[in-house]
């Protein structure tokens, strides 16, 4: 399989397994215990009692950051990888701010097989041919070549 469908499938992949596990999170809360249950409900209460956030515009900014980083290693911008690594990053640091995370056995699946995508992602277009179209793509605008896997 030539490496740059792969590297689109995975790219499709990686945005079909986080909706679905954002979904899960959504839809399967019945399925936590009680307890779990209720702290979700008391954290969801404390966070939209409040009024419109820094926070919430963040969130928003981020989220169409990455549909805009997605769509240029589509396209093989040179600026969308460089720029992968650093929403990488900051949703890695969104753990660290969020405090403690609760979640169904199947959103924490699909959450980390997104991780794992990221992972082989970022390998991707650094270490493998693909970062050969990356580089040519940031001087010309030509579509890229199918590159065979060895």
């Amino acid at each position: 399989m030539p490496l740059t469908k792969l590297f689109k499938i995975l790219i499709f992949s990686l945005f079909i397994t986080s909706i679905i596990s954002i979904a899960a999170g959504e839809i399967l809360i019945d399925t936590l215990p009680i307890i779990l249950q209720d702290y979700i409900v008391q954290i969801d209460l404390e966070y939209y009692s409040s009024d419109f956030s820094i926070f919430d515009l963040i969130a928003i900014i981020i989220g169409i950051f990455a549909i805009a980083v997605l769509i240029g290693m589509w396209k093989f911008k040179n600026w969308a990888r460089h720029s992968y690594i650093i929403l990488v990053i900051v949703s890695l640091s969104y753990y660290y701010v969020d405090g403690s995370i609760v979640m169904n056995p199947f959103e924490a699946m699909f959450s980390d097989f997104s991780c794992m995508i990221d992972g082989i992602l970022i390998y991707m277009m650094y270490m493998t041919p693909l970062s050969n179209i990356f580089k040519l793509k940031a001087n010309k605008n030509e579509e890229p070549e199918e590159i065979k896997e060895d």
